[in-house]
């Protein structure tokens, strides 16, 4: 695809825009599933996301990466609580992906790691930390057996013996986790846009709709990220595909 080119002052201006719609400075976040452009393309012309705000007179700092004010440590806590009674025990990070309100990556920034977040909740770290690497990867090669091809980090974080987390923090990321069990190494660019465009088109057929960020997750061949990565935006994909971008404000 050709890249079309904005000045510095349509990029300002589309930011402020967005702003105008949302009420508030957007966070990355927002940027990339629902604004005009991505966030890395603010990123890219002004230096930094925080900056490109800056320079479009907007105030930064006021959201988490989601969007959203930034809450409170006792209510992190609370709901961390709420989960360990739904699972009886100390929550794993899984479990509460899947039973939290909040993001075990909000945990990891606020308290500094997972384990240091169960501390602060009065558990005792869980022991999916101290896994051995030769654990690590006899699970992920058992679990991409059972799969019939490596696992997407997506696959991995909702069905997976571990979660990604554990291996980025064994391997410092999830391809180099992938390399050591001896599985081949995901790239977006061994997809073609065609490709791509073609799986997008088809699940808004099955859904009747324009897909979202997390149907095209669950149900589609490839996830959101990916989409991202080669079209700079959930919506620029959407756009590529001749949809309507979602607009979620």
């Amino acid at each position: 695809m050709g890249t079309k080119l904005y000045s510095d002052d349509e990029l300002l201006n589309r930011l402020q825009k967005f702003a105008e719609k949302l009420g508030r400075p957007p966070s990355q976040s927002e940027m990339d599933d629902s604004g005009p452009h991505a966030s890395k393309t603010y990123g890219n012309r002004f230096g930094s996301w925080n900056s490109a705000l800056e320079a479009a007179g907007l105030q930064t700092g006021t959201n988490d990466p989601n969007g959203r004010p930034v809450t409170p440590e006792e209510d992190l806590l609370t709901d961390l609580k709420s989960v360990a009674d739904i699972v009886g025990g100390t929550p794993s990070e899984r479990e509460y992906g899947t039973h939290g309100e909040y993001s075990v990556k909000t945990y990891c920034k606020r308290f500094g790691g997972w384990n240091s977040a169960l501390r602060a909740a009065g558990f005792e770290p869980n022991v999916e930390m101290n896994l051995s690497e030769e654990t690590l990867i006899t699970a992920l090669q058992g679990f991409a057996e059972k799969l019939g091809r490596p696992p997407t980090t997506d696959e991995m974080d909702r069905s997976g013996p571990y979660t990604t987390n554990s291996y980025k923090r064994a391997f410092g990321t999830w391809n180099r986790a992938l390399r050591q069990a001896r599985l081949e190494v995901h790239s977006v660019w061994d997809v073609s846009e065609e490709d791509l465009i073609s799986e997008l088109n088809s699940l808004a057929e099955d859904l009747s709709h324009v897909p979202r960020k997390d149907e095209m997750r669950n149900q589609g061949k490839w996830s959101a990220a990916v989409y991202q990565e080669r079209f700079g935006s959930w919506n620029e994909a959407l756009r590529a595909d001749g949809f309507e971008p979602n607009e979620r404000w």
